[in-house]
C-alpha cells in the first residue's frame, strides 16, 4: 500500500517543542511491505493541505497529528476536514476525570489535556495548601495563552457565548476543567503498551522508566518536562515473572484506562515482545480499520467463503478423502507432534482433525500435559459447523470469522491453523498472526496453501463457486518466529 502519514509541522510556530521534538513519526524503518510518505500540515492551512493530500488518491491515511485546541501546531482542529475529505474516520474523545475535591496530601498539579509534560516540574508536588495555591497559580497562568486562543476559536462546542468570562473565572486561581489535581503515590513508574486487536484491547508486556541519574527530587522519581527529553532517560522490559502479580495489575489497569478513554506505542516492548513487531502492528492498524469501516467488504469475502463451503459441507469428508492429501497431513502431525490439553481448531470444518485425535494416541508435548483435554473448533461455514456438532467430536464450535473470534482473550495450550490462511488479506493474516502466538502456550501448527498467481481469483474447481484467495507464503516468512518461539 502507498500510505500518507500526517504530521503536525512547527514551520512558522512558537511551540515550547519546536527545537526538541525534531524527528517525525515513521514506520517506514520497521517494513518494506508499504511506501510511505509525509505530508507536513500546519495549523493556519490545514484545510487545504489535507485536500491536497486526499486528491493524490493514498491507499490508506495515518495521522501523527497531536496539537490540541490550545496548541500553535496542526492537530484536533484539522480532523474535521480531514474527516470531511474521507481520509480518516472520527474517533471517541478523550475524557479526563475531574477532581474528587482530595485534599490528602501531597498532591500533584498537572494540565489535563497537553503533552511531552508540558508544565510539570519540581513544584508540580504540593505538600501543603500553600504549595498547592502557589502551584495552581503558576499553572493557571502558563495555560492562559491556550485559554486565550481556545476562546477565539469557532470550532464545534468551542463556540461559547460567554467565552471571555470564562477565561477569566479560569485564571482566577481556582482549579479549572484543564487542570488536574490528584494525590501524588511515590514508587517506581511503568508504562504499559495497549494494541487494539480489532475489537480487543491486547495489553504487552510492562515497561518500567529508567530515569537519569539522581532523579527529580532526592526520593520522588516523576517526569517532568525537562526530564521526559533527557537523553539518558529510558525504559527497560521487566520479567513479568518476578513482578508477580503487579504485572497483571498494571496490565488490567492500562486495558481499563484504554476502555475507559474510548482509545479505540512505547518502542521497547513492541519490538521484544510483540509477534510480528512493528510490521505486524502496522497492518493491525490497517486490518481494525477495514474490519470497523470497511465491513461490507470484508463481509463480501466471507460470505463466498462460507457460501461455497456450506455447499461442500454434505460431502466434505468424501470428498477430502478421496481428491486431497489432507487427511495423510492431518495424520503425520498427530504422529509427529502431541496435542494433550486444550486444542483450538481454526477452519476446523466437519471435525477430521479430532476424528485423527481419536485414532492416534494422545499424548504430551515438550514433556508436558493437562489434566484435562479439550478442543474448541471455529468455522465460517454454518453448515460445516452444524456437521461438526453432530459428530460429537469437539467440546465445543463457534460459528465465525476467525477475524472477528481469535482477538477474544482464550489461552489454548494448542492452536491449528490449516490450509484456511490464503482466504485472508495480508493486514488479516497479521493480526491472526500476532493473535495466535499470543494465545497458544505451547505450540502454533500452520500449514499454507501455494496459490499461484493466475489462480488467486477465479472460480475454485471442487466446490463450483468464487472465491478470492492469496498466497501468503512469503507473508508468513517475512512475519519470522517470534521471541521465545522456535521450530
Amino acid at each position: 500500500m502507498r500510505i500518507c502519514l500526517f504530521q503536525s509541522s512547527y514551520e512558522e510556530s512558537d511551540d515550547p517543542l519546536a527545537g526538541i521534538d525534531t524527528e517525525l513519526s515513521d514506520p517506514s524503518p520497521y517494513t518494506t511491505q508499504h511506501t510511505f510518505e509525509h505530508r507536513l500540515i500546519h495549523k493556519d492551512n490545514a484545510n487545504k493541505e489535507i485536500d491536497a493530500a486526499a486528491a493524490e488518491g493514498f491507499d490508506f491515511y495515518i495521522s501523527f497529528m497531536w496539537g490540541s485546541h490550545d496548541d500553535l501546531v496542526a492537530g484536533i482542529d484539522a480532523y474535521p476536514q480531514s474527516i470531511k475529505a474521507g481520509v480518516l474516520r472520527r474517533g471517541e474523545a478523550s475524557r479526563c476525570s475531574q477532581s474528587t475535591g482530595n485534599k490528602t496530601f501531597p498532591l500533584f498539579v498537572k494540565p489535563a489535556k497537553l503533552y511531552a509534560s508540558m508544565f510539570i516540574n519540581e513544584k508540580s508536588i504540593c505538600h501543603n495548601q500553600q504549595e498547592l495555591e502557589e502551584a495552581l497559580s503558576a499553572l493557571n497562568k502558563n495555560l492562559l495563552p491556550g485559554r486565550e486562543r481556545r476562546a477565539t476559536t469557532a470550532i464545534g462546542d468551542l463556540k461559547r457565548p460567554r467565552m471571555g468570562k470564562f477565561v477569566d473565572e479560569q485564571s482566577d486561581g481556582g482549579v479549572a476543567d484543564d487542570i488536574v489535581v490528584q494525590e501524588f503515590i511515590d514508587g517506581e513508574e511503568y508504562m504499559v503498551t495497549v494494541i487494539q486487536m480489532h475489537n480487543i484491547p491486547v495489553p504487552l508486556t510492562p515497561c518500567k522508566v529508567r530515569f537519569p541519574p539522581g532523579g527529580t527530587r532526592t526520593t520522588k522519581n516523576f517526569l517532568t518536562q525537562e526530564l521526559k527529553f533527557h537523553p539518558d532517560l529510558g525504559t527497560e522490559l521487566v520479567d513479568e515473572q518476578s513482578l508477580g502479580s503487579l504485572c497483571t495489575r498494571l496490565q488490567d489497569t492500562a486495558v481499563a484506562a484504554f476502555v475507559a478513554n474510548s482509545m479505540w506505542e512505547n518502542d521497547l516492548p513492541i519490538k521484544h515482545t510483540f509477534p510480528g513487531g512493528h510490521r505486524a502492528i502496522i497492518n493491525i492498524f490497517i486490518a481494525n480499520y477495514a474490519l470497523r469501516h470497511k465491513p461490507s467488504n470484508v463481509s463480501r469475502r466471507i460470505s463466498q467463503v462460507s457460501d461455497a463451503y456450506d455447499r461442500l459441507a454434505e460431502t466434505y469428508d468424501a470428498f477430502v478423502e478421496q481428491h486431497t492429501g489432507f487427511p495423510a497431513i492431518m495424520a503425520d502431525l498427530v504422529d509427529s507432534y502431541r496435542f494433550a490439553g486444550s486444542v483450538l481448531d481454526l477452519g476446523c470444518a466437519t471435525g477430521l482433525f479430532r476424528h485423527k485425535l481419536h485414532v492416534e494416541p494422545m499424548g504430551s508435548c515438550n514433556g508436558t500435559t493437562t489434566p484435562k483435554d479439550q478442543l474448541v473448533g471455529v468455522d465460517v461455514s454454518r453448515g460445516m459447523v452444524e456437521r461438526c456438532r453432530a459428530s460429537g467430536r469437539y467440546d465445543d464450535v463457534l460459528l465465525g470469522s476467525i477475524q472477528d473470534i481469535l482477538p477474544a482473550p482464550s489461552t489454548y495450550d494448542h492452536i491449528v491453523c490449516l490450509s484456511i490462511l490464503h482466504f485472508l488479506t495480508a493486514p488479516e493474516l497479521f493480526l491472526v498472526l500476532a493473535r495466535c502466538f499470543q494465545l497458544a502456550r505451547l505450540s502454533l501448527t500452520l500449514s499454507m496453501d501455494e496459490i499461484p498467481r493466475n489462480h488467486a481469483q477465479g472460480p475454485d474447481v471442487a466446490v463450483g463457486l468464487f472465491m478470492e484467495s492469496l498466497s501468503q507464503i512469503d507473508e508468513v516468512m517475512v512475519f519470522g518466529i517470534p521471541p521465545g518461539w522456535q521450530l
